[in-house]
């Protein structure tokens, strides 16, 4: 799917980045695995020195680094912004609208969300050739929020399409009084709903009539409707998602770094030299056996997949089943 979408924007881009540099990255790191270890740098898979601050930013930039699908959007983003972004120094601090075309490669998120997280991207000359740690200091620090940034938006979006909770007290809507509850609901219905199936209505949305008493404290009646939503909301019961803390970062970087190890190293035992000075270093990259470094692996396509939010079906660019040897 292509979509055509004008993102409002105060976004720091560069044009520096070479042309078809994303475009080959897949296809160029397949040809360099055949150098075996030699080819891969010590910022490939040692992520422990990244500050607590950058974490969260540098698993999200360096997943992005493994997919080849990103990587071609960026490449036809840059192509766009080398053809219509005014150049020469009078072009400096100006503002400019810029619609872009780009296809969506996330499953659940907005187009909005799309598209700030790969312009971020495709603004970074370094992007995708250069990992994290380096990427100059302004790069690292245009990207350190841009995860959170790209998320906060698509929640903007949602809610607008498709807000959490509508009500008009009487008090604020005069005609309101002589309203039947179907008249509310026609009136008031999100227009995401409006075309969709009696079904899909019931499933999502529950309206009736409500009273408050504001004798009583707001912290005092956002918890008896908390009881009251509990009783109805079909998902009352399931447990709370799991929340990424530092070390659920951590360990999807050393996961990440396994997974290039095993790409590049012919056999265990190389990788596992490699690897061996990083065993010393805190939040360094250890695992002790085949086992628990193929396990590693199978983490990192795991993670691959749900931090970009991919298919299934959809595989890192640096993924092999199995050693050589």
């Amino acid at each position: 799917m292509v979509l055509h979408v004008s993102v409002n924007v105060n976004l720091i881009i560069s044009n520096q980045s070479l042309p078809g540099a994303a475009a080959t990255w897949a296809d160029a790191e397949t040809r360099r695995r055949g150098m075996g270890g030699a080819a891969i740098a010590l910022s490939e898979y040692d992520f422990s020195g990244v500050p607590e601050r950058e974490l969260r930013s540098c698993v999200y930039y360096e997943y992005s680094r493994e997919s080849a699908k990103v990587a071609l959007i960026v490449e036809g983003l840059r192509r766009q912004w080398r053809e219509e972004i005014p150049q020469g120094e009078d072009a400096v601090g100006k503002t400019f609208s810029l619609p872009m075309t780009f296809t969506k490669f996330t499953r659940n998120h907005s187009p909005t969300h799309d598209g700030w997280f790969l312009m971020t991207l495709a603004g970074r000359p370094g992007y995708p050739g250069a990992s994290w740690r380096d990427l100059k200091t302004e790069d690292r620090e245009v990207l350190k929020a841009f995860p959170g940034k790209a998320v906060e938006m698509h929640n903007v979006e949602m809610m607008r399409k498709y807000p959490m909770f509508i009500g008009d007290p009487e008090q604020d809507v005069a005609a309101l009084g002589g309203m039947t509850l179907a008249t509310w609901e026609a009136t008031r219905i999100p227009p995401a709903y409006r075309d969709a199936s009696a079904e899909t209505r019931a499933k999502y949305l529950r309206s009736g009539f409500f009273m408050v008493n504001l004798g009583y404290a707001p912290g005092q009646i956002v918890e008896e409707f908390k009881k009251w939503l509990l009783k109805r909301h079909p998902g009352a019961n399931k447990p709370t998602p799991e929340k990424r803390g530092r070390r659920s970062y951590r360990d999807r970087l050393n996961a990440l770094g396994a997974l290039r190890l095993r790409f590049y190293c012919r056999t265990l035992s190389e990788a596992q030299r490699l690897a061996a000075p990083l065993r010393t270093k805190e939040h360094g990259l250890f695992y002790s056996d085949r086992t628990a470094w193929n396990r590693a692996c199978s983490n990192a396509v795991k993670y691959f997949r749900e931090v970009l939010d991919v298919k299934e079906t959809d595989l890192p660019i640096h993924f092999r089943k199995g050693w050589q040897k």
